[in-house]
């Protein structure tokens, strides 16, 4: 988790020093969930969270032009692919949120494509 954490913060760095005041990065692991009833949040209840912040109050992500994915063996990279998907399969093209994985555009194809959920509930 340390080391998540050390990476995702160099990454946002470096984005952000290249792109300047043009982008903002949202770095998830500086957003940690309180014990409750002395039990550490999981997966599942930050999937809950995040899928709330990323599609917004109207589920359309109008707060995302951009995002990236790069964790292929990630539960939670999975959920977050799949909630990005659905959010583009609402917006109109031309108004879909651009998706690059491993530092590559995704195609049109890709960008409206599941993933085999994560701890999403189906």
């Amino acid at each position: 988790m340390e080391i998540n954490l050390e990476i995702a913060a160099s990454v946002k760095t470096r984005l952000e020093k290249e792109y300047g005041a043009a982008v903002w990065i949202l770095d998830p692991g500086r957003y940690q969930l309180p014990d409750i009833a002395g039990k550490p949040a999981g997966g599942a209840e930050y999937m809950v969270m995040w899928t709330a912040v990323l599609a917004g109050d109207d589920g359309m992500g109008r707060d995302f032009d951009m995002v990236r994915a790069s964790s292929a063996y990630s539960s939670g990279a999975h959920d977050e692919w799949n909630i990005f998907v659905r959010i583009n399969r609402k917006r109109p093209l031309g108004d879909q949120v651009a998706i690059f994985f491993d530092s590559r555009s995704a195609s049109p194809a890709e960008m409206e494509v599941d993933v085999s959920p994560g701890y999403e509930l189906r």
